[in-house]
């Protein structure tokens, strides 16, 4: 995230979720999604 607000340096904050479908998890999943979350 820090090379994002180098690069963008109006930037006050960032959210970033990825999501990703068919996981080598146990159990009945549609999707597994992770957030990620940054301030100046």
């Amino acid at each position: 995230m820090h090379e994002l607000f180098k690069t963008y340096p109006m930037l006050n904050g960032i959210r970033l979720r990825i999501r990703k479908y068919s996981v080598p998890i146990a159990g009945i999943f549609d999707n597994v999604e992770i957030e990620v979350a940054g301030s100046k």
